[in-house]
């Protein structure tokens, strides 16, 4: 058994070491290693058992103000971080104080040594990726010089990544095409200056202004075509009024973006413009910039949405009302719209979002400049008598602490524990549709290329106002079990009960359709009677398979893995009488922590099974209404149209990872939001380019290399997203900013997680992310066909890297920013919220 193992089992066998059934475990545990390997395990454990009587004194030896802390007669020293280690340890040892409690004291994070220990590690692996960057660099003869060397490490340390805004295409009104000629400005104060065009088109153009000379935005200036004279039959005299629209900065260089005034008119200047582009476009080359940058975004947009895991929800606005009218569902995010499945097969999720709660996030959009509004939402279900009721509350709606005590006592308790991230802001219903991005002369010559919405489709979206973003962040159950509550509390919680009224039928809108294979899982509701000797109990589907069911059942049954039960589906057997659906008999999986879900899969050692063969024949021939809850019939047009909506209101980080054939795994290209979202804030904020992110709050190579291309190593095309929480630690220091990152799976236990959480918000700002790590499928070029061709005519060798830098894009890390939750789930002080918010805020000015 290797080391990490030999650990894993040391940490699982803890807790049950000074128990009566001890014993029994460890030999079902260590059943396969040798009698000296156990014998040395069982010392050791016992050994870390053992009471301890050592008194702990860990002033000038950690990072934090130690206190006294008195227990059973003997006086310690310690800070928060072992204070809460040592009460841990209290709780998992029935109140002793033992050997293991303290090596892990003076093993914490903050202890002074440990520190020292990493920093050195850290140190050395500096060394050896300096070392590695020489060998790199001097393979083929040529030898790099040391500060390049250096330079290449700090680069490895610190990822700077381009990045494009999702939805981001700007339209040319014409073909504009690269072009050098001179030029001459009559200025605002009458003098003359001579420039230089980069490219031109009948109404606008660009030029590189000379040293020492400036113009401001909004300027209007004369501009006579002195070049043009010297070659055409032209006017040099003419003198054609432009408006100064834009001001840009290029290494020093000075360019101005110029409009030509709408009030000059005249027909022979167009005519001849018009002429001279047409003729020598093929020459001088279009300027494809406009083309080629929406190109990347539509490009990567298209491996976004079919592996996005947070789900979109569509509000429109009737009269006073506003309710979830759409949701854009994904292979990847349809869960959440299952979970949300009552007995009669309706989604009930648009009851979560009440006239309350909608009013308090329009008020806070109102007051808030960053376009987003966000809450957090708390969930569960039970199952009563054959119904389904959904329970749910709001982070605000749980301030009175009995309450939130009673509520989140009992949700974290259940199978169903849901906590969700719910983002909401204005969406632009002008956004729905956007044709391709070729010049607008090009579009009115070939209409067919620019397909509008049709009707029925435009109907559809009539009344859309809002979009919001729903993200399952449920952590690990154990992180809420301090929550505590009786059952005589409960009647506290009636008043958070999901309505059973629906305000409106959400549709289901696939963005992505479910390939609908035998073997898949579908949400789907339906009773079910669950027997196991002489005991049974009624229960309900939650999702079907030809090969399993997962059902929720009313009262707990003693079963465990590997047992059998027997199955009747009495509201399918009455409709469907050439299946006798009784008596199905099913093996047990896994059962839930409440004992209220069963995980089952077919008896695979009978030849003929009724249950499996009725669902098989119901999913291929569509018998029931099974794919009418999967997928609801949409327009045609009408997934691309809320796909444009959310584009342009995204919510979330989404970072590409790229292995291009025979390169290196890296990140190519980050997707942000055009809102003021919190990761982009900060991205840009620490980057020294201004046409890249810094990924410092999130990863270096080290990271990037060791933990993401492990856990993407794992997946295929057909995973679902792989999942990490991701705390980062970010305080100002100087001119510069320390940050600490550390995975919640790197923390030994929750009170060292805690820890970190709390002492690094007392000293600056902490973030929590859940990284959803997916791998993406083939490029859709045809989506991109129209474009791909007209810069393919113009720039050959761009649409050549286009194409490579596309089907280099191996996986995606979708970013979910999740930092609220950390305030409920360790139910840390109101004030310290208050100030963290201040804190961020303040951090983000600075930046």
């Amino acid at each position: 058994m290797d080391t990490v193992a030999k650990q894993q089992l040391i940490e699982q066998l803890k807790p049950v070491v000074n128990e009566p059934e001890f014993d029994s475990i460890f030999a079902a545990l260590t059943n396969e290693m040798s009698g000296p390997d156990r014998f040395k395990l069982k010392g050791e454990l016992r050994r870390l058992a053992r009471p301890c009587k050592k008194a702990i004194d860990l002033r000038k030896r950690v990072d934090g103000h130690c206190r006294p802390y008195k227990h059973k007669g003997v006086l310690h020293y310690m800070d928060e971080v072992a204070i809460q280690i040592f009460e841990a340890g209290l709780d998992r040892y029935r109140g002793v104080f033992t050997e293991d409690t303290y090596e892990q004291v003076h093993n914490a994070e903050n202890n002074y040594r440990v520190l020292a220990a990493r920093e050195k590690k850290r140190a050395q692996a500096a060394r050896d990726r300096i070392q590695a960057a020489r060998e790199r660099s001097q393979r083929g003869g040529v030898p790099q010089p040391a500060e390049e060397v250096a330079a290449a490490v700090s680069d490895i340390g610190h990822l700077e990544v381009p990045y494009f805004t999702f939805g981001r295409y700007f339209h040319r009104s014409e073909e504009r095409m690269n072009f050098t000629v001179p030029v001459m400005l009559k200025a605002p104060d009458g003098k003359d200056v001579e420039a230089m065009t980069t490219n031109i088109s009948v109404s606008g153009m660009r030029i590189k202004l000379p040293p020492g000379v400036e113009f401001n935005q909004g300027q209007q200036i004369g501009v006579r075509f002195t070049g043009l004279a010297q070659e055409f039959t032209f006017d040099p005299n003419l003198e054609v009024p432009y408006d100064v629209k834009a001001v840009d900065q290029d290494k020093g260089v000075q360019y101005l973006r110029l409009l030509r005034d709408v009030d000059f008119e005249s027909s022979q200047f167009d005519a001849f413009m018009l002429r001279f582009i047409n003729g020598y476009k093929r020459r001088y080359k279009v300027n494809i910039d406009n083309t080629y940058s929406a190109l990347v975004i539509k490009g990567h947009e298209q491996f976004y949405f079919p592996r996005m895991r947070s789900l979109p929800l569509f509000f429109r606005r009737k009269e006073k009302r506003m309710f979830s009218a759409m949701a854009l569902e994904t292979q990847n995010n349809s869960f959440i719209l299952d979970d949300w499945l009552n007995e009669e097969n309706q989604i009930q999720l648009p009851s979560l979002f009440t006239g309350k709660r909608l009013t308090r996030y329009l008020k806070t959009l109102q007051n808030n400049s960053d376009g987003i509004a966000s809450d957090l939402i708390f969930c569960f279900q039970v199952l009563r008598e054959g119904k389904v009721y959904f329970y749910s509350a709001t982070d605000s709606e749980l301030a009175d602490p009995e309450l939130r005590r009673i509520f989140l006592g009992f949700a974290s308790r259940t199978s169903s524990f849901k906590v969700y991230r719910f983002n909401f802001s204005v969406l632009d219903a002008g956004k729905a549709w956007l044709p391709v991005t070729l010049p607008k002369e090009i579009l009115e010559r070939e209409k067919h290329l620019q397909r509008p919405p049709a009707p029925d489709v435009m109907q559809q979206l009539g009344g859309l106002t809002h979009v919001g973003l729903l993200s399952d962040i449920t952590p690990t159950v154990k992180n809420y079990q301090h929550y505590e509550c009786s059952r005589e509390e409960l009647t506290a919680l009636k008043d958070f009960m999901v309505s059973h009224k629906l305000p409106s039928e959400l549709q289901r809108v696939s963005y992505d359709f479910v390939n609908f294979r035998s073997e898949s899982r579908f949400g789907y509701r339906t009773q079910a009677r669950v027997r196991v000797g002489d005991k049974s109990t009624l229960g309900s589907t939650r999702d079907i398979s030809t090969m399993g069911l997962q059902i929720d059942i009313e009262e707990s049954l003693k079963v465990k893995p590997g047992d059998y039960v027997e199955i009747d589906l009495p509201q399918l057997n009455r409709r469907r009488k050439e299946h006798d659906l009784k008596g199905l008999r099913y093996e047990v999986m896994n059962v839930s922590s409440d004992a209220n879900t069963l995980h089952l899969r077919v008896d695979v050692n009978v030849s003929s099974h009724a249950g499996r063969d009725f669902i098989a024949e119901m999913i291929e021939s569509n018998l029931d209404e099974l794919l009418a809850t999967r997928q609801s019939v949409s327009l045609h047009g009408l997934q691309l149209c809320l796909r444009n909506l959310y584009s342009h209101s995204m919510m979330s980080f989404p970072l590409y990872l790229h292995r291009p054939k025979g390169g290196e795994f890296s990140i190519g290209q980050v997707g942000v939001s055009s809102l003021n979202e919190v990761m982009k804030q900060l991205c840009l904020g620490l980057s020294k380019d201004s046409k890249k992110v810094s990924m410092r709050p999130l990863l270096d190579e080290a990271v990037l290399q060791q933990e993401i291309k492990r856990h993407w190593l794992r997946l295929d095309n057909q995973s679902r997203p792989m999942l990490l929480t991701l705390f980062t630690f970010i305080r100002r220091k100087g001119n510069d900013f320390k940050i600490v990152r550390r995975f919640a799976h790197e923390f030994k236990s929750t009170s060292v997680e805690q820890a970190f959480v709390r002492n690094g918000m007392e000293q600056g700002v902490v973030l929590a992310m859940r990284l959803e790590i997916s791998r993406t499928g083939k490029p859709d070029i045809s989506f991109i066909a129209n474009e791909f061709k007209y810069v393919n005519l113009y720039a050959a060798h761009k649409a050549k890297q286009l194409e490579q830098d596309l089907w280099s894009v191996a996986g995606m890390v979708d970013v979910i920013n999740c930092s609220d939750e950390l305030f409920t789930r360790f139910n840390l002080e109101p004030e310290l919220r208050e100030q963290q918010a201040q804190r961020l805020d303040d951090l983000l000015a600075e930046m």
